[in-house]
């Protein structure tokens, strides 16, 4: 949501010469009060004007989708957002729509979907933002399936794009999680042991130091996972 609205701030700035439309202020309000039922009406009927500019079309018609996901309507989010890509390719909300698209149908379960729009959006837009994150998501797509190979690949590469990926620790947690599904436990084991290197504060820090213990008895390794089981990051 903090993206959103700066994406907006943005808009309002490159159009400050521009005249708002009434209902494009008052979708703004509305939204920025979380009222999206509100917000999405005036933003589809500020699209619905005859006497707008091309970019304010355009980012009322993004926004209306957006209102739809912060609704939790992930079906009618999906299908405006789809409606948004084929009539907009080359705004500048694209790539936002295309990897909101991919978490919104990881998120209804249709990985293959979710892996076609974040993989256009890696391919058509190499610099985005969200590279690191999208590759994050086609892991946890491909590991919902139990693609391991597939997982572990996209995983890896979420890991060396750490700028662009807001979620660092989950792709190495769940790399180790890719390890210790297909049986390699000793790698599983290194991959918590660099969660908890590094990232000793996060909420998957306890987790992970209880799956290395788990490991380790899989393992038949019982005095290391004794001394692990032991730790006192396990609560």
């Amino acid at each position: 949501m903090k993206k959103i609205t700066i994406l907006l701030l943005t808009y309002i700035i490159s159009i400050s010469a521009q005249e708002l439309p009434d209902n494009f202020i008052n979708a703004l309000n509305s939204y920025n009060n979380n009222d999206f039922g509100t917000a999405y009406q005036l933003f589809k009927a500020t699209a619905e004007q005859n006497n707008l500019s091309e970019l304010q079309i355009i980012s009322a018609k993004f926004y209306s989708a957006n209102c739809l996901l912060n609704l939790d309507q992930l079906d009618g989010a999906a299908s405006e957002f789809e409606s948004f890509i084929d009539q907009n390719k080359f705004s500048d909300y694209c790539e936002s729509a295309l990897y909101t698209l991919g978490t919104i149908y990881y998120k209804k379960g249709e990985y293959r979907k979710a892996r076609e729009r974040l993989t256009t959006l890696i391919t058509e837009y190499p610099s985005n933002e969200f590279t690191g994150t999208s590759y994050y998501w086609l892991g946890e797509a491909y590991l919902a399936e139990e693609k391991y190979i597939e997982a572990e690949e996209n995983f890896k590469n979420a890991i060396t794009r750490e700028r662009t990926n807001k979620f660092i620790v989950n792709s190495i947690y769940s790399l180790a999680q890719v390890y210790e599904k297909s049986g390699n436990y000793k790698k599983a084991v290194e991959e918590y042991d660099e969660l908890l290197a590094y990232h000793k504060d996060h909420e998957l820090a306890p987790k992970s130091q209880m799956r290395i213990g788990i490991c380790y008895f899989i393992l038949k390794e019982y005095d290391n996972a004794i001394l692990e089981l032991n730790d006192p990051l396990i609560k």
